[in-house]
């Protein structure tokens, strides 16, 4: 893109530099005193009939054609404009052994994503899931698919006026295949499609609730107060909903045992961290 201002600005300069040279040539060689030529105040226009006043309409004829041919190859430059969509910046960057190793590494991870299937079959065959019901994942995962993508396309042409109406849709697709598939094979269809499926407490604070409790880093949200936990944001609405103080249920998986502890609904002092793991079959 700069290599294409530049070339625009180019344009620009010649065409104005011959208008200018234009005008002086075809202006009237009338002479002035030295004191008028040297003050900053303009000249009165000369009042004799000498003035070649069809030397300055061909002038300004000149500058009009000069206008209208400026305007024309900027109108034709920018209409190349995307040639040079992918032209490489000009501006201060790595050394060239960093940037040939940042681009080794991106090719790579490129590579190994363009690879690894959309939905993965297979990593639900090796839990032992019946082959049934991994298809009936599947063929649900695609309507979902499709229906983020026709969101997403209203969007993009502006279908959708309000915000919170295109968010409040999303949802409600998000809640739908959660309510269709169930907490397992939902967990299922998030596993087969490399998304985080679990929230993992990456810190306690010691004087919180949640370490009164005996909640300890590392655990894994299951379930509060019933409803199953599948992001940060929803384990911290949750303790935000009901009667504050009111004592309910969190579920933890610790190395792999599910363990069961009552508090009081509100803060918990913990951070939460959205990961993956492997689906709960059979969960409890």
């Amino acid at each position: 893109m700069s290599g294409m201002r530049t070339a625009l600005s180019f344009v620009l300069g010649l065409c104005l530099g011959g208008v200018a040279a234009s005008i002086y040539r075809a202006a009237p060689s009338t002479s002035a005193p030295e004191s008028v030529a040297s003050s900053s105040a303009l000249p009165a226009p000369p009042a004799d009939s000498d003035f070649d006043c069809e030397g300055v309409r061909a002038a300004l004829a000149l500058e009009s054609e000069m206008r209208l041919r400026l305007t024309e190859e900027v109108e034709r430059l920018e209409d190349r404009l995307p040639e040079y969509a992918d032209e490489p910046s000009l501006e201060p960057g790595p050394k060239p052994e960093a940037a040939a190793s940042h681009v080794s590494d991106a090719s790579a991870h490129s590579t190994a994503e363009s690879e690894k299937p959309w939905f993965s079959d297979s990593d639900l065959l090796a839990l032992g899931m019946d082959p049934r019901e991994v298809e009936r994942i599947r063929l649900r995962w695609e309507q979902y698919t499709m229906d983020k993508l026709y969101l997403a396309d209203a969007r993009a042409r502006d279908e959708k006026p309000s915000k919170g109406a295109r968010l409040r849709e999303l949802m409600e697709i998000e809640r739908a295949v959660r309510e269709d598939l169930g907490e397992e094979s939902y967990d299922a269809l998030l596993w087969a499609t490399g998304s985080r499926n679990r929230v993992v407490l990456t810190d306690v604070l010691e004087t919180s609730p949640a370490a009164a409790a005996g909640i300890r880093k590392g655990d894994e949200v299951i379930r509060y107060a019933g409803r199953r936990v599948w992001r940060p944001k929803g384990l911290t609405s949750f303790t935000r909903t009901g009667k504050r103080g009111e004592i309910v249920e969190l579920q933890v998986l610790r190395d792999g045992e599910l363990l069961r502890f009552f508090l009081a609904r509100g803060p918990l002092g913990v951070r939460p961290s959205r990961q993956k793991r492997p689906p709960l079959l059979g969960s409890p």
